[in-house]
């Protein structure tokens, strides 16, 4: 009889060490990899602000304040959803996205599945993302959860699309965004960090995406029909971009209009992408640090590349078919007399095909290829050549240091046309 209840007591023993001494652990896994959730002794809520004070910030599905094992989720769908409900399982959804992000606890963010069933979907709002409701450095994340089609995010009003700001961390993906008339950008960005995976951005009136302040980075994304710039990076701004589309952006005869634009920022990176078809440039770039690596820049009618007093690192791209008979810049324009702070110094500019390229014959101080000026930069392994044009493929005033390189296949570095000792 003593042995029975020795061995009862190691079993209860070891099943209280099994059961957490006693609490219960509830994981409530779903199809979208929803984090596991604390929910022993939760204190009740309707709100996450409600959890302000508590021990654990996230208010459940199940009106209790909760730890969320990693990054809070939150559902909505837009025919069946409830404003009035928690929207924490993807069976009680939201029906507004404006809804589902005052779910979110402050300070810790999360992410809010936007979809639901029966093709494409729109929603219709102007959203917010400030460090005044989340906090400095809270990270969000918005994800198309629709199998069926798109997911699209509109303005309710005439107004940016989407503003982030304060110091959060904003990631989209998967969404189509569009804009308005008269809004300064679709997706607006000011001291913040901006992540776009997956979406194409279209119909702005200004920018796409205007930075000011603010680390953007753009990946497998598209950028198109919008007015001014696809992507405006300026004030300190960086800006990366990779296998990414930016295309029938910009507005013609005007050299402040580009696919990207960036004056004063900090860092504008393009690699593994397509500039093609913007109304104006294919990329302006000022007074920044300028870095291009296998990207195609092709038929943007004022020119492919302008840069003016900018660090570059240009290598290995196809600069084609730019420039118009009646343009100033064919290929690339480039005017460095002074770098900005902290940049390196002389640059890179090698393995680059710049082809078939145009701009105005009558001027007689333009190249169709590249017009470089007198600050010193590595030319190497480029071919550039244009042959139906009175123009040669490099102006006469470029002390780039030319090694390795084919120009033009019956043109000589001699026959260059005198560039006049003018920038513009």
């Amino acid at each position: 009889m003593r042995d029975l209840v020795v061995i009862c007591g190691v079993w209860l023993a070891m099943l209280a060490i099994l059961s957490g001494c006693g609490e219960v652990r509830e994981s409530v896994p779903d199809a979208n990899n929803q984090s596991d959730v604390d929910s022993s002794g939760g204190d009740q809520c309707t709100e996450s602000a409600d959890c302000d004070g508590a021990e654990a910030g996230f208010c459940s599905s199940a009106g209790e304040c909760v730890a969320c094992d990693g990054e809070c989720d939150i559902y909505v769908e837009g025919a069946d959803g409830d404003d009035e409900g928690l929207c924490g399982a993807e069976g009680s959804p939201c029906a507004t996205v404006t809804r589902a992000l005052e779910r979110l606890p402050a300070e810790q963010g999360g992410r809010v599945w936007i979809g639901g069933t029966g093709g494409s979907l729109d929603y219709n709002e102007n959203l917010r993302v400030a460090g005044d409701s989340w906090g400095e450095g809270a990270a969000l994340r918005l994800l198309a959860n629709n199998d069926d089609g798109d997911v699209t995010l509109a303005p309710q009003t005439d107004d940016v699309l989407i503003r982030v700001d304060g110091g959060t961390h904003l990631r989209l993906e998967g969404l189509r965004l569009e804009g308005s008339a008269g809004a300064e950008s679709v997706v607006s960005c000011r001291g913040a960090e901006l992540t776009l995976q997956d979406v194409d951005i279209r119909d702005g009136e200004a920018a796409g995406v205007d930075a000011h302040e603010c680390d953007v980075v753009i990946a497998r994304s598209r950028v198109e029909d919008v007015g001014f710039a696809g992507i405006r990076a300026e004030n300190g701004s960086s800006l990366d971009v990779s296998e990414s589309e930016i295309s029938g952006n910009g507005a013609p005869d005007d050299l402040g209009s580009a696919g990207i634009y960036a004056s004063g920022a900090a860092r504008i990176v393009v690699e593994d992408s397509t500039i093609a078809g913007n109304a104006s440039l294919g990329i302006h770039a000022e007074d920044t640090e300028l870095y291009v690596q296998r990207t195609r820049i092709e038929g943007n009618p004022a020119g492919g590349l302008r840069i003016v007093d900018s660090y570059i690192e240009v290598v290995n791209n196809l600069i084609v078919n730019n420039g118009s008979p009646d343009s100033e810049i064919g290929g690339v324009f480039a005017r460095i007399d002074d770098l900005p702070d902290g940049a390196p110094a002389g640059g890179l500019f090698a393995f680059n095909t710049v082809a078939d390229n145009a701009a105005d014959d009558d001027s007689g101080d333009l190249a169709h290829g590249v017009n470089c000026g007198d600050h010193p930069v590595n030319a190497s392994s480029n071919i550039v050549f244009f042959s139906d044009s009175e123009l040669g493929s490099i102006n006469e005033g470029c002390e780039w240091t030319w090694t390795h390189s084919s120009i033009d296949a019956d043109q000589g570095v001699a026959d260059f046309i005198d560039f006049g000792g003018e920038s513009e």
